[in-house]
């Protein structure tokens, strides 16, 4: 580069001899473009190479007091001043002989950030910048101000690893206190929701080559965070330490020391993992997802992050309830017949009816499945079945206890339940269940057994299916029902 400046000093360091340019230009040695205005720019030599090999070797550049445009070009290059990073960077396959070791300090620089997706420039002022450079590694530091309405400080280091371990491979750390997201929310990618409040604490390392992130590992606190186009009032807050990684075939995802706070109450500290795993082409083939506490009721506080299609399938089915030791793996997703296995014990769960799809909630218990079976372990309060047009008004049941077993294979499938309680104020019953359901022509088998009691014999009609009666009998059975209670009676058949 070549050096325009209206006045000059030099000066002897320990280091080596010092030359000091005042209202400089630094300009493209092959162009003349300039690069850089500064009040001041200091270059350093090395005392050693000048000693020993008689030549003057710049060590050291000193910049003071400038301005940088930093932008991101239609093909994904960053721009500073207008220039692509990598050029001014060059190949670190120069050899140290005909370059050496440089050091670049720039202090007090304010920075104009172009935005590429909204175009919004960003005001950034530089306290401290370090920018060193060897035959094997790049590495840069940097502590910035912030505008105030993006937050406190900012700090980065980067190093662009040595080649053994592989080309154009950078090492980032990003440390933010005090981040204001609704500042930063006009720098996110365009489909996103614009954020009315919340503040940001983080730490994050991050292994980026091939133009894509290969592992990252973050330390986030968030609180009071509040999308603008949520329905819901009150904001949230989470904090935990996060990691991501690509792998040979697929990626993980991983939280760990999660929680998670809201108005309704703060989660215990749990983890969470997402293990998704390509096929060649890239179409996902399994995935293994993992848990020891999801509260279902809480997605309503991210649904505005969530895309269209998931934000619809959330208003649908309006799930509810506690995720404990969660355990789901599936396989061979792209066959017709894929592998699941899953593990749950869930509290208050449930889902919304919708046309012919029945609905429950508070349902609580243990659920084991996967192809060949599965078991659940029922141990609810208050348990509401909405069996939609089947029934004129949903089911409430005070207690419903008991287990069900059912088992798949090559003859059919059997369906098992042994001493399964369901009672509420109107009735009380226990029945056990054996359906054994052949996979060819067979005519199924059924044997139920029941034994119960009818507190008030008035309520029943709400019990009657309203699609296996006439609306005539329904209304008869009504009126001739008014009173009574049956202290036992006992259902069998098969």
């Amino acid at each position: 580069m070549d050096v325009e400046f209206s006045g000059m000093t030099a000066r002897w360091r320990l280091s080596g001899p010092e030359l000091s340019f005042f209202e400089a230009s630094l300009n493209r040695r092959d162009s003349g473009e300039g690069i850089l205005m500064a009040q001041e720019v200091s270059v350093g030599v090395g005392l050693l190479r000048l000693i020993s090999d008689r030549e003057l070797v710049v060590d050291r550049v000193s910049i003071q007091d400038s301005f940088i445009d930093v932008r991101q070009n239609e093909e994904g290059a960053w721009l500073l001043q207008g220039i692509p990073i990598d050029d001014l960077v060059g190949s670190r396959e120069i050899s140290t002989s005909e370059v050496g070791d440089v050091e670049v300090v720039v202090s007090n620089i304010d920075v104009d950030y172009e935005h590429p997706a909204s175009g919004q420039v960003v005001p950034l002022s530089i306290e401290s910048l370090v920018v060193s450079r060897s035959q094997t590694e790049f590495a840069l530091e940097a502590d910035i101000d912030l505008p105030e309405t993006f937050g406190d400080r900012l700090e980065i280091s980067a190093n662009q690893l040595p080649l053994e371990s592989g080309d154009d491979v950078w090492r980032l750390y990003i440390e933010g206190d005090s981040l204001d997201a609704t500042g930063w929310t006009r720098l996110q990618p365009v489909g996103l929701p614009n954020i009315n409040s919340g503040i940001v604490d983080a730490n994050v390392w991050i292994d980026w080559a091939d133009n894509t992130v290969q592992s990252a590992t973050a330390n986030v606190t968030v609180m009071n965070l509040q999308a603008a186009s949520s329905a819901i009032v009150a904001p949230f807050g989470f904090r935990g330490s996060f990691e991501y990684s690509q792998e040979l075939d697929g990626w993980l995802l991983g939280a760990n020391q999660l929680r998670v706070s809201t108005v309704d109450g703060e989660w215990p500290q749990s983890s969470l993992q997402l293990r998704v795993i390509n096929d060649t082409d890239g179409d996902i083939t399994g995935l293994r997802a993992e848990t020891g506490y999801f509260n279902v009721n809480d997605l309503k506080y991210v649904s505005a992050w969530l895309p269209d299609a998931q934000m619809a399938m959330l208003d649908d089915y309006a799930p509810t309830g506690i995720i404990h030791e969660l355990d789901v793996e599936i396989s061979s997703l792209q066959s017709d017949d894929p592998r699941f296995d899953v593990t749950a014990d869930v509290t208050s769960a449930g889902f919304a009816a919708a046309g012919e799809r029945p609905g429950v909630r508070e349902f609580s218990g243990l659920v084991r499945a996967d192809r060949d079976g599965g078991r659940v372990e029922i141990e609810s309060t208050d348990l509401r079945l909405d069996l939609g047009p089947n029934l004129s008004e949903p089911l409430t049941l005070d207690d419903a206890s008991g287990t069900i077993i059912w088992r798949r294979n090559r003859d059919g499938m059997i369906v098992l339940s042994d001493s399964v309680r369901l009672r509420n104020a109107d009735f009380d019953s226990q029945l056990s269940l054996q359906v054994s359901v052949p996979s060819g022509d067979e005519t199924p088998f059924v044997d139920f057994e029941s034994s119960w009691s009818v507190y008030d014999v008035s309520a029943l009609h709400r019990y009657l299916p309203v699609r296996a009666i006439s609306p005539k009998l329904r209304q008869w059975l009504t009126d001739a029902l008014v009173s009574g209670r049956v202290t036992r009676g006992t259902t069998r058949f098969n």
